[in-house]
């Protein structure tokens, strides 16, 4: 979820939980305001009326007095209350059939000797549809309120933060390998510049490793290439001489091995160096079907001495736009992996058409670590011969080509799989 639509919900959910009590609370406050006012009219009406009421006790005409109010009456009573009463109740209305809330003053009065109530009546039905009238209104100018201030702050918000979008965006496509950093964009809001200055040092900082790191394999791999060739040929002029026993053959053969696959190691790190340093600029029209054809030709003889099966399915011709030297060194460390990691009289499958390429082969029965199989130096076997980067450099070979590589193991076989793009 986005910040700002987290932040929009939890803005929407706190307003309504605030009119759901506020309105209630409003709605009784304010009923209990008119409510009081009309308690106030009614005890007025009652101080104006009882003087004219005890002068009619008086004079003997009080069946003659006349109330301008229907809603007034009074009557002879057997006691005096000590205080007013006040209080509601619903009459039916015979006009409308509706049950109409009147708010009702009780009082005694003593004159000539007797008692008397006096009962004042009022409708509230008109104070009800008031306070229907403001509370409708009230929410309407709230739900209004917030819409506009929901508008107010999605569009404030959303300038405020573009600055820190951008950022996100040009952090997310930078490259440790390319050229130049980006220029991150300037904001006058301190929190965003201090979040700038802190990303354009990171990534100063991880550029400068890069590249140290970068020029220390390149050059490492360079300087050991010279006396590795010397070495190997020293090597082979000490086995040419004679006499020389089987026990100090055996030893030289040992320290050959040991030197070419350092060479193969020197040789493989100078490759992922010159590929971080996007050195393959060259790309040209392959025919996939040959190439995976010619370097199968260059693998016959470790395949025979496994004895492994190989089956090709070369549906359609296919062809790329790519380096081809680092295709030809996908496709035979593939080849080189499906051989190394099989079992004698196991089985390879290739298979090849416009959408992918995928090596197959028998061998371990569970299925490879993914998170681990394509880290540098991490080996699945225990063959001498392996130096553990040969996956780690298709990897590296199909992203810097714009392919994509997968894995999957079923039925007993691991299928390596390189996903070509739409051309």
């Amino acid at each position: 979820m986005k910040l700002l639509q987290k932040t929009g919900r939890q803005y929407l959910v706190s307003t309504l939980v605030t009119l759901l009590i506020a309105l209630p609370v409003f709605y009784f406050v304010l009923k209990m305001i008119v409510q009081e006012d009309i308690d106030e009219d009614i005890r007025s009406a009652r101080a104006q009326m009882l003087p004219e009421l005890k002068k009619s006790i008086r004079e003997g005409t009080e069946t003659q007095f006349r109330f301008l109010d229907h809603n007034v009456s009074f009557s002879p009573s057997s006691q005096k209350r000590s205080s007013d009463t006040i209080y509601t109740i619903i009459i039916p209305d015979t006009a409308t059939s509706e049950n109409v809330p009147h708010r009702v003053l009780e009082t005694t009065f003593e004159e000539a000797g007797r008692f008397y109530q006096l009962t004042l009546r009022t409708s509230l039905v008109d104070t009800e549809g008031l306070i229907e009238a403001v509370l409708v209104m009230e929410v309407v100018l709230v739900l209004l309120l917030f819409a506009a201030l929901q508008l107010v702050n999605h569009r404030l918000a959303g300038n405020i933060w573009r600055p820190f979008l951008r950022t996100v965006q040009q952090v997310a496509a930078y490259q440790v390998e390319a050229q130049e950093k980006p220029k991150l964009e300037v904001s006058n809001v301190e929190e965003f510049r201090h979040l700038n200055q802190a990303l354009d040092q990171l990534m100063e900082r991880s550029r400068n490793a890069f590249i140290a790191q970068r020029e220390f394999a390149e050059n490492a791999s360079h300087e050991m290439q010279t006396p590795l060739a010397i070495s190997q040929s020293k090597l082979e002029l000490l086995m040419q001489t004679q006499p020389i026993t089987e026990e100090q053959s055996a030893l030289i053969s040992s320290i050959a091995a040991a030197n070419q696959r350092l060479s193969r190691l020197t040789r493989s790190l100078l490759l992922l160096a010159r590929m971080d340093n996007n050195q393959f600029f060259a790309r040209e029209t392959i025919a996939l079907n040959k190439e995976v054809t010619e370097q199968l030709a260059l693998y016959k003889d470790p395949i025979e001495r496994k004895q492994i099966d190989v089956s090709v399915e070369q549906h359609e011709p296919v062809t790329l736009s790519c380096n081809r030297t680092l295709l030809e060194i996908m496709i035979a460390n593939l080849l080189t992996n499906a051989i190394r990691h099989n079992i004698n009289g196991g089985k390879i499958k290739i298979r090849s058409n416009a959408a992918f390429l995928e090596v197959s082969n028998t061998g371990k029965q569970d299925a490879l670590n993914e998170t681990l199989m394509f880290r540098r130096f991490r080996k699945e076997s225990d063959d001498p011969a392996s130096i553990g980067l040969g996956l780690e450099i298709v990897k590296k070979i199909a992203s810097s080509s714009g392919f994509s590589l997968s894995y999957s193991f079923e039925e007993g076989w691991h299928h390596f799989r390189i996903s070509f793009p739409a051309y």
